[in-house]
């Protein structure tokens, strides 16, 4: 019975409609996951735009005077970041090292400097990365690099 219906049914239609159902599965995860990272990164953006916002607000009587009270604010605002626990917030410099963080760590083994370096050759100065850290965890970082003069803050 080398040839009967039973055979014949299961490796044509079953194994057809099986490697269908794990495609269609397969295509679903990818997106699912495409769009769980551009939700992430679209929050990210807001509050960057709220930040960059309030900046606007920081003068003073020179351009140094001005550049000083925003890096003042900044400073302030990486301290008292409400979302420490879902999001690390950092200040990085002209060299994309880190100047502060949210949770008052060096963030070593955490960085690395693609997002930096996207969003210094973006034409929008913004970049993102989804990397693996060395102890195995995934991380999106986004960088956006600041439209105002903030002292020695280059970018958040």
């Amino acid at each position: 019975m080398k040839s009967g219906i039973t055979r014949r049914w299961i490796t044509g239609s079953l194994l057809l409609t099986i490697l269908v159902l794990l495609l269609a599965e397969g295509v679903f995860l990818y997106s699912f996951r495409q769009e769980y990272y551009g939700g992430v990164r679209q929050n990210m953006l807001r509050r960057f735009s709220s930040i960059t916002g309030q900046l606007q607000v920081y003068t003073g009587e020179t351009e140094a005077q001005t550049a000083r009270a925003r890096g003042m604010a900044l400073r302030r605002m990486v301290e008292q970041f409400a979302e420490k626990e879902k999001y690390e917030f950092m200040l990085l410099d002209g060299f994309g090292d880190v100047l502060a963080t949210s949770s008052g760590t060096a963030a070593e083994g955490v960085l690395t400097r693609d997002d930096f370096s996207a969003a210094m050759q973006a034409a929008d100065r913004v970049g993102s990365a989804v990397y693996r850290t060395q102890s195995g965890e995934r991380v999106m970082a986004v960088c956006l690099v600041l439209p105002y003069n903030a002292q020695d803050v280059a970018a958040l």
